[in-house]
């Protein structure tokens, strides 16, 4: 299970990562002059809108990260016996 989780948060990340890279050739293509990366606006909204989309799944996963099986009481345990 946590190996899909975070196969999940790589893909997440890399597609976010290619919708902002694409969202700022597209800003630099269009201040040079250049043929933009997206051919209308709406185009361009619908790039933005996925990466914001995108980005609060990420936010999400990140939250509710997995944690390995009795993690919090050995921390916990190890906690106590320190501050005993």
């Amino acid at each position: 299970m946590a190996k899909s989780h975070e196969a999940l948060k790589y893909s997440l990340r890399l597609r976010a990562s290619q919708l902002a890279e694409r969202i700022n050739d597209h800003a630099l293509a269009e201040r040079l002059g250049k043929k933009p990366w997206f051919d209308t606006p709406h185009d361009l909204e619908k790039a933005e809108k996925e990466l914001e989309e995108i980005l609060a799944q990420l936010k999400e996963l990140e939250s509710t990260s997995l944690k390995r099986p009795g993690h919090n009481r050995r921390v916990n345990r190890r906690a106590k016996a320190l501050s005993a």
